[in-house]
Order: structure tokens, then C-alpha cells, then sequence
């Protein structure tokens, strides 16, 4: 067709691109919104470099399928420590009415906070409702609400939303 484009504003700036956080970026989040006392275990996937510098360009993006495996490595045991006995007070900010059951009005207010800090940007309703679901559903699979809560957190920390940054030029 003819008529108007449906790309929006961000085509009279430039094209976005997307970039892949690195390592740096990465832990240093991490610690920004959990505490520097949440370890970090497992092997990132390397940065690309091109000519030498960090590649940034989106045509140099992209995740090997081993990569993603270790990012999900490394999400599982970052989620299990923030919902683990020993961060959970301070790190979550309410309790389950009933540890052993889901409680969605919890991971609503948990997911809500950190979601947005993880994704630099709030969440969508349906990206909240979605997380809020998981926490539930894996929180009935697994037998209690912080076993689903880190299983909701963990999918967060490995969305392209999180491992990827917009940049518009």
C-alpha cells in the first residue's frame, strides 16, 4: 500500500537498535536491584567484538542456543537466592498468605516492582498477568509460592526484554 507507514515515531530518530547486555551490564543490575550479596554463577555467553570494540549493532545480535542454557542456569540460582530464607524478607515486600499455596497478590506486587527494574520500562498488563500466571501455576506444580515465584523471576531474567537493551538513535 500507499498510505502511512505503521512504524511510529521512532523511525524519524533513527532505527533502534538492540544491543545484548554484557557481562558488566549484566552482574551489575543484578546488583542494583537485588543487593551485591546475590552470587552470580555460570559462564556468560561471550561479548562479540568487531575490529576489536564491543559490537553494538543489531546485525551482530544474537544468543547461541548454549548461551541461552546458561543464562537460564544463571537466572534459576539468581531467582532461588532472592526468594531463598535468607533474602526473601528484604527482597520481597509482602508474605504469602499461606507459604505452601500461591498467592497472586504477592507476585503481583513483587513481580510488578522488579519487573520494571529488570526491564528498564513497567510492565505490560498482559507481560504482569503472564508472570503473575507462572508464579501460580509453578507454585501449584512445585508445592509452594517461593518455588513459584522463582520460577516466574527466572523466566524475567531470561527474556529478551531483560538481555537486550533498545537503543534509538
Amino acid at each position: 500500500g500507499c498510505g502511512p507507514s505503521d512504524d511510529g515515531p521512532l523511525t524519524k530518530g533513527g532505527p533502534a537498535e538492540v544491543r545484548r547486555l554484557t557481562e558488566v551490564e549484566y552482574r551489575n543490575i543484578v546488583a542494583d536491584v537485588f543487593g551485591t550479596n546475590i552470587a552470580i554463577g555460570g559462564r556468560f555467553e561471550p561479548d562479540i567484538r568487531d575490529a576489536g570494540l564491543i559490537a553494538v549493532g543489531t546485525t551482530h545480535e544474537s544468543v547461541t542456543e548454549s548461551g541461552m542454557e546458561q543464562y537460564d542456569i544463571i537466572a534459576r540460582g539468581i531467582a532461588d537466592q532472592v526468594v531463598g530464607p535468607v533474602h526473601r524478607a528484604t527482597l520481597i515486600p509482602c508474605k504469602p498468605a499461606n507459604p505452601a499455596q500461591s498467592d497472586d497478590a504477592c507476585a503481583s506486587k513483587f513481580l510488578a516492582k522488579t519487573g520494571r527494574l529488570l526491564y528498564r520500562r513497567p510492565l505490560t498488563d498482559l507481560e504482569l498477568k503472564t508472570a503473575v500466571k507462572a508464579a501460580s501455576d509453578s507454585a501449584k506444580a512445585l508445592g509452594g509460592f517461593y518455588p513459584g515465584l522463582s520460577t516466574s523471576l527466572a523466566t524475567l531474567l531470561v527474556s529478551p526484554d531483560f538481555l537486550f537493551r533498545r537503543e534509538v538513535s
